[in-house]
């Protein structure tokens, strides 16, 4: 019963348990299940873990991370989900430890949450006796490592038997799409929306589409663009349009709609630059207004989107829309979601369409 078990995420467990009485006489079975939260929880309250200190992180050359406790020790936490509190080290070398447990391994991607765990407020699974098999079925949705203890007694005496049960999941794999173009108001499509998941679970497909004030809204927001310099347009002789953000650096905008940050310049020669989005290209012949786009959050109605099985059709709202949308397709398993987006661009003629790179 010592042995650790691994299971997809939405499949039952089922094991005999292997029990004798020395008389002979009758035995009970019971078994308890700790979620990853309360098993954190509980490991830090034993320990006493009281602070992270990423500045020590990796000091010993095993990438692992570093609190403190209430009896004054050190404490560190590997990639595999183990707590071990030092006991001797020799330069940047620890020669010695004691295991104090294991976690979850999402604590060692985010470990000051350690810090701050509590038990789950729903059991992660539930347990059933059919006399000595034990059936363990997850709730649903549940990722992760519980921590289970087999309890047999005699009536007399009562013997616990811990393990480890890991339920995993594999994302949705979801194919890149092509930037399409179409002349407005023809419809688009049906797209074949390539995914596959390894788990063979059942892939749920969705989309969304921006429209180009709503792309611009975004990408204004992240960056921080602040205003519209036009004394330095075409400074560096790219017809570039200027724009300070709030970081302190000096953006620009191309007329194909690229939007870039300066790194490196060489006199009148951009010689560094990093590509930041895309916009349509009306804002480079109207370069303020991308300052003021739709607010993030409002409804910019592009097109109407419908499914049938993995083939996405797009139909414009309206006949006389021209300009850049991106579109973004999410394929889950109903536990984790992949996505992947593509620009479709409608102009007035196909001899008109110019590509806009992905950014």
């Amino acid at each position: 019963m010592s042995m650790d078990w691994s299971t997809h995420h939405y499949r039952a467990l089922y094991f005999p348990v292997d029990a004798t009485s020395e008389d002979g006489g009758p035995l009970t079975y019971a078994a308890s299940i700790q979620g990853p939260e309360s098993i954190a929880a509980a490991l830090r309250t034993s320990v006493g873990l009281t602070t992270y200190l990423p500045a020590y992180d990796g000091y010993f050359g095993h990438s692992e991370k570093w609190f403190t406790d209430s009896t004054g020790h050190a404490d560190y936490l590997l990639s595999d989900g183990t707590l071990r509190r030092v006991t001797t080290t020799s330069g940047r070398t620890i020669t010695s430890y004691a295991t104090l447990g294991r976690v979850d391994t999402s604590y060692y991607a985010a470990p000051a949450s350690l810090l701050t765990a509590t038990a789950e407020s729903s059991p992660v699974a539930t347990t059933s006796w059919v006399g000595s098999v034990l059936t363990l079925t997850p709730a649903v949705h549940f990722i992760g490592t519980a921590l289970v203890t087999v309890t047999v007694s005699d009536g007399a005496a009562a013997v616990s038997n811990p393990f480890h049960w890991t339920l995993t999941n594999a994302d949705p794999v979801v194919s890149t799409i092509a930037d399409q173009s179409s002349v407005h108001g023809q419809t688009l499509g049906p797209l074949t929306v390539s995914a596959s998941d390894s788990d063979g679970d059942t892939l749920i497909y969705s989309a969304t589409i921006q429209g180009p004030a709503t792309i611009a809204a975004d990408l204004k927001n992240s960056v921080g663009l602040r205003s519209y310099a036009s004394a330095l347009d075409n400074y560096y002789g790219q017809h570039e349009k200027w724009f300070p953000d709030s970081s302190g650096h000096a953006d620009y905008l191309l007329s194909d709609g690229t939007l870039h940050r300066v790194v490196s310049v060489s006199g009148r020669t951009i010689t560094g630059f990093t590509l930041l989005g895309t916009v349509d290209v009306s804002y480079y012949a109207a370069p303020a207004s991308l300052l003021d786009p739709l607010p993030n959050g409002s409804l910019e109605i592009v097109a109407n989107l419908s499914w049938t099985g993995n083939h996405l059709t797009l139909s414009p709202f309206s006949a006389s829309f021209i300009g850049t949308t991106r579109v973004a397709i999410n394929v889950s398993d109903g536990v984790t979601t992949s996505t992947t987006t593509f620009y479709w661009h409608l102009a007035t003629s196909m001899s008109t369409i110019m590509r806009t790179p992905q950014s």
